[in-house]
């Protein structure tokens, strides 16, 4: 199984549509002078950078998993090395 970084396509749709809710409420409220739909709206674009944020910590969390892995993988080839070397000596 190939190890891939994890897709930003459902991260970025997410971010996109909670933007556009957001500066659409925003727009809305502006028109109609209203405070509720202006909170509801600033409320959906900070929404959309915590996304993001999250986003980036889960990216990072990812990368530190795959370092591990790797790091692993080469501990085993080398501990695998020493098994058939001791073998062979036998």
């Amino acid at each position: 199984m190939a190890d891939r970084p994890p897709k930003r396509t459902l991260t970025t749709l997410a971010v996109a549509l909670l933007l556009l809710d957001g500066v659409l409420l925003l727009l809305a409220a502006w028109y109609l002078k209203n405070w509720g739909m202006a909170l509801l709206g600033t409320l959906l674009v900070v929404m959309a950078g915590v996304v993001m944020l999250y986003y980036r910590r889960y990216a990072r969390a990812m990368a530190e998993v795959q370092q591990a892995k790797d790091a692993l993988r080469v501990e085993l080839n080398e501990l695998k090395r020493l098994v058939k070397e001791r073998d062979e000596q036998r």
